[in-house]
């Protein structure tokens, strides 16, 4: 059996917003859910329950004085029933309520584990909770689950824009030399959860595109370039004037899920624009002095 992650457990999950599950759920009556509604669209089931439980000895926010009529959770399928919910956390009993016990898995070292999903409804009289039931088994997750997932969430990240150096670093250079572009090519990191399941995604920049503004065509590039004198990517000016330098970086996904140590490519790609300072271009020309230079 593989190596699992070492998570905290039990979790809670109090429902307040839209939540997000993978995997189809069986039809259920309102009766079975209480006071919660949703939709299916794709291969998600969107989620809402009111009244936010502040249940403040279990970490959860909330706003309100009124417990959720649901609660959930996910936990290992080898618990039996939900007896009490206090400051000491989730206490489980076996006596009885067998029927939600549940097979060990034997995932492969490239899957994850998922916690089987439970929920429980509250009485609103007394506030305590019911007999839990078993809305989504555990089961084992591969990366090729999350792909989807993780594509979405890619497109949404809030990657930082590529840094743009230009020398001479002074808001000038000169025609028929060379002015110096560079940047950097680290990539970035988001720690997030795709269904549930704990993840890194990863951006990395896969290309460079340089505008230096003069009219002539964008130049792109594997290089991010370099600082003068070991410098790679540069562009010299014919006409004296002004310009803009812009930087366009494409940045290529890849996800890992916690705990696991293959990196999975994302479908898709980002990018992201920058901007230099406006420069001045000179036209430097030799002349004849009268005066001697002077000497030692």
């Amino acid at each position: 059996m593989s190596t699992r992650p070492e998570r905290i457990r039990p979790v809670l999950v109090v429902l307040v917003a839209a939540v997000v599950w993978s995997v189809p759920w069986p039809a259920a009556s309102a009766d079975e859910w209480g006071q919660i509604s949703g939709h299916a669209r794709d291969q998600e089931v969107h989620l809402d329950a009111r009244n936010p439980d502040t249940a403040r000895s279990n970490g959860l926010a909330g706003s309100g004085n009124t417990p959720s009529d649901v609660v959930y959770w996910r936990h290992s399928q080898g618990m039996c029933r939900l007896v009490d919910l206090d400051d000491a956390g989730l206490a489980t009993s076996c006596a009885d309520d067998t029927e939600l016990r549940g097979r060990d898995l034997d995932c492969a070292a490239d899957e994850y584990e998922l916690d089987a999903l439970y929920a429980a409804d509250r009485d609103p009289a007394t506030g305590e909770l019911g007999r839990p039931r078993l809305l989504e088994p555990s089961r084992c997750i591969a990366p090729s689950d999350l792909a989807a997932a993780a594509a979405r969430e890619f497109a949404r990240l809030p990657i930082q824009p590529s840094p743009l150096h230009v020398q001479p670093p002074d808001g000038w250079s000169l025609i028929n030399i060379e002015t110096i572009t560079y940047t950097d090519d680290q990539p970035q990191t988001f720690d997030t959860e795709l269904l549930g399941v704990p993840v890194t995604l990863r951006a990395t920049p896969a290309e460079f595109t340089w505008d230096y503004d003069d009219h002539s065509p964008a130049v792109t590039t594997t290089d991010p370039g370099g600082e003068y004198p070991d410098h790679t990517v540069s562009h010299t000016y014919t006409r004296p004037g002004t310009a803009t330098i812009g930087l366009t970086t494409t940045w290529s996904g890849q996800f890992q899920i916690t705990g696991l140590p293959a990196w999975t490519p994302v479908p898709g790609e980002a990018t992201t624009a920058t901007t230099a300072d406006l420069i001045t271009i000179h036209d430097a020309r030799s002349r004849l002095v009268e005066d001697s230079l002077p000497t030692g």
